[in-house]
C-alpha cells in the first residue's frame, strides 16, 4: 500500500506542477498583450510618411532618407578622409529611391528563379569610401555567389546605410522586403 500511496501522491505533485506551469504561461501572455497595449497606446508608432523638414518622401524608420537631408534619389560626392588601407579621395554615390545604394536597375526581380540577397548592416556593408561597382560586402558577395551557382541570376542589394541601429536596420528590411510598397523588390 505504501508504494501505490507514493504513486499517486506523485502523480498529484505532477499534475499539480503541470497546472501550475499552464497558468503561469497564460499568466505571463495576458501580461505580454497587456504591456503590447499600453505601449501601442501611450507610445504609438508615428506616421512613417509624415514631412519633415520639407521631404515628403522621408520615411520615420528609414532615417537613411534623411541623412543628408535630401529626398532620394540623388547623388552626392563624399570625401572619405584618412582611413587605413584607403587613399583619400572622392567618391561618388548614387542613392536610389529607396535611400540605399544599389542601382536602380537591379531594384526589382528579373526571373522567377533568380537568388537575391539584401545585406543590411551600418558602413562596414554600406562601405561609401568604396566605388559602388567596385568592392564593398555585397558586391564581394554576389562575385562569390556568381562563382557558386553558375547559370543562375545573382543579385545582393547593398542595404547598408552608415551610422543606424538595429531597429533601422529591421525597418528597413520591413519595408523593402516585406508586403509594403516595395514588394517586389
Amino acid at each position: 500500500m505504501g508504494e501505490v500511496s507514493k504513486c499517486k501522491s506523485l502523480v498529484s505533485i505532477r499534475a499539480a506542477v503541470v497546472k501550475l506551469f499552464k497558468v503561469l504561461s497564460i499568466q505571463i501572455l495576458i501580461a505580454w498583450v497587456g504591456l503590447e497595449l499600453l505601449l501601442n497606446l501611450f507610445s504609438p508608432f508615428p506616421d512613417p510618411y509624415k514631412s519633415i523638414w520639407g521631404l515628403s518622401k522621408h520615411h520615420k524608420y528609414l532615417p537613411a532618407w534623411n541623412y543628408h537631408r535630401m529626398e532620394p534619389p540623388y547623388t552626392s560626392v563624399f570625401v572619405t578622409g584618412p582611413l587605413t588601407g584607403v587613399s583619400t579621395r572622392k567618391v561618388t554615390l548614387s542613392i536610389n529611391r529607396f535611400g540605399l545604394l544599389f542601382h536602380e536597375s537591379v531594384a526589382l526581380r528579373t526571373e522567377k528563379e533568380e537568388l537575391r540577397i539584401g545585406v543590411i548592416g551600418g558602413s562596414a556593408v554600406e562601405c561609401s569610401a568604396l566605388e559602388t561597382t567596385s568592392g564593398g560586402l555585397a558586391s564581394r558577395l554576389q562575385d562569390y555567389l556568381v562563382e557558386a551557382f553558375p547559370g543562375r541570376r545573382v543579385t545582393v542589394l547593398n542595404m547598408g546605410i552608415t551610422g543606424q541601429d538595429t531597429r533601422t536596420h529591421l525597418a528597413t528590411v520591413a519595408q523593402l522586403a516585406g508586403a509594403g510598397r516595395y514588394s517586389n523588390l
